[in-house]
């Protein structure tokens, strides 16, 4: 816009991308992380000044904060966060004037989603929108509800697909319902392979391939920008820095075990009790000590750099709590979560 100046000056896909969205009001930037994805959302918000509410994981719930301060100089930003009483408390005083971004997880947005439309935002943003992908999860439905009052409308994402079209259908319904105008069905007709048998039958299920990926390449080519880091020549050359740790004694046996058995031993135990039914939801929490389960190899990654700097987290809590509980369809359906009161 005329007389828009730049706080932090942007690269030129920084500049590509704000252009993109000042363009397409709803719209995707598929861009490799590391691009600045965040950078070109404040600038967006500088460019407009429409109200947010940005959906977001956890783990980057503040750093979105933080760079509204450090792209924008705004401070007019409002984390969701703490016990439930306070976010309800945090809802209550923005309802009425919206900052520049309300900022939360998916997680409390399902749970506070009717509070949250009560917020004058004007334009939603999914961070790390493949978190949306599955339809019919109520991650989902929560996020297409909110953004049904929004005008505007961003997805963020580096990996939008994860190796399926199946993942884009979501998305592009958050973006518009006449992105994705088929039903759910039609779609997976469209663009995924299933077994002759489950389609006459009316339910596809297994995936034997994809077709028509060109077609679906233009429809999100459409309004989706993807940059990959190699197109990106003017960003400053990558720095990979070493940082050595010195583990010793239980520190390094710790270490160890959780590498070897991805989890310690204690974890270990607690599992094998699992799988072999020596535990289960009849046990209730389990009465060894806190362990370390680390399946995940983002989570085993964690966990060994959490042991080299000086410190663990471990967990009372038993994964098979509600196998085979009574209650389980119950819990579901009231919305319980596993652990809580």
């Amino acid at each position: 816009p005329e007389g828009f100046t730049f706080i932090t000056e942007p690269f030129a896909h920084q500049r590509a991308g704000l252009e993109w969205l000042l363009k397409h009001p709803r719209a995707g930037l598929f861009y490799d992380p590391g691009l600045g994805k965040c950078k070109i959302t404040v600038d967006l918000y500088r460019a407009t000044l429409d109200p947010m509410l940005i959906l977001c994981p956890r783990v980057v719930l503040r750093t979105w904060a933080r760079e509204f301060v450090t792209h924008g100089g705004i401070t007019d930003t409002v984390v969701l966060s703490g016990t439930p009483k306070q976010k309800e408390a945090l809802l209550t005083q923005i309802q009425e004037r919206a900052p520049a971004a309300t900022i939360v997880t998916y997680e409390t947005a399902v749970r506070l989603a009717p509070a949250l439309l009560r917020v004058k935002y004007r334009r939603i943003v999914a961070d790390e929108s493949h978190r949306i992908k599955a339809i019919h999860s109520i991650r989902t439905k929560a996020a297409l509800m909110l953004s049904e009052r929004a005008a505007g409308r961003v997805l963020l994402s580096g990996t939008p697909s994860l190796g399926s079209p199946l993942n884009l259908y979501a998305q592009l319904r958050f973006l518009g319902n006449y992105f994705a105008a088929e039903s759910w069905l039609d779609y997976k007709k469209a663009y995924v392979t299933f077994p002759p048998e489950e389609l006459r039958q009316g339910k596809p299920k297994t995936v034997l391939g994809f077709k028509n990926l060109d077609d679906l390449n233009d429809r999100v080519g459409e309004v989706c920008l993807r940059k990959t880091q190699e197109e990106c020549l003017d960003l400053p050359e990558q720095r990979i820095i070493d940082v050595p740790f010195a583990v010793y004694g239980p520190q390094r046996a710790l270490y160890n075990a959780i590498i070897e058995n991805k989890g310690d031993e204690v974890g270990e135990s607690v599992r094998h009790a699992l799988l072999d039914g020596q535990l289960s939801q009849a046990s209730g929490p389990t009465l060894k000590d806190a362990y370390v389960l680390a399946t995940e190899p983002i989570t085993q990654l964690n966990k060994l750099e959490q042991i080299t700097s000086g410190f663990v987290h471990r967990t009372f809590d038993n994964p098979g709590f509600c196998n085979g509980c009574k209650n389980l369809v119950a819990c579901v359906e009231a919305k319980v979560r596993p652990f809580t009161r």
